[in-house]
């Protein structure tokens, strides 16, 4: 699936084996870059910022990365971080951290934890959906 935002064209995530590549180009360049992740539990595009998040369960955390896959900043310590889901202002993202039974809120442009929400124990949160402003 390639969706086209301007003069760039984003290419869909590959995945293979353990592998993980994301492609974006303009129309006439095929570069690829290898990102440093071992699996994907979930993947939203940040339009406002010109951003895609990439939730690694695996290795228990979020990585951020422009449209052409660079590596803008990652998020560490969120043990089975699955699924995840951006607020309808693109400030805020959340991702379920499922080893952590909670909700983690990070701040788009930097990753960096803005709170975090219990969800009890042994409930191992997997999926997020937005419920209303």
């Amino acid at each position: 699936m390639r969706t086209r935002l301007g003069a760039v064209t984003i290419g869909a995530v590959l995945i293979a084996g353990n592998s993980l590549v994301a492609s974006a180009q303009p129309a006439f360049a095929q570069p690829a870059t290898r990102l440093p992740i071992s699996s994907v539990g979930g993947v939203v595009v940040d339009g406002v910022h010109k951003q895609i998040f990439i939730s690694d369960p695996q290795s228990g955390k979020i990585v951020a990365t422009g449209y052409d896959g660079t590596v803008i900043a990652t998020r560490s310590g969120l043990p089975g971080v699955a699924g995840i889901s951006l607020s309808p202002d693109a400030k805020t993202l959340y991702g379920a951290v499922r080893g952590a039974d909670s909700i983690v809120s990070l701040a788009t442009e930097t990753l960096t934890e803005t709170a975090r929400y219990d969800t009890g124990t042994g409930t191992g949160p997997k999926f997020l959906a937005y419920a209303g402003v």
